[in-house]
């Protein structure tokens, strides 16, 4: 679910370029969108793991 909505996001945010939407629908940019989500969790977890 956070998927699609970081590439709604981002399709609103580059609006009727056709271009770029083309590739925020492709199955490549969705892998690229899962890793940086799961980066960001980790990071997360890190940050909480070195202030106890």
């Amino acid at each position: 679910m956070a998927v699609e909505q970081e590439i709604v996001h981002s399709l609103e945010h580059y609006g009727g370029d056709e271009r770029m939407t083309t590739q925020l629908n492709s199955d490549d940019y969705r892998s690229y969108v899962q890793q940086v989500l799961t980066n960001r969790r980790v990071i997360e977890w890190l940050k909480k793991k070195l202030v106890e």
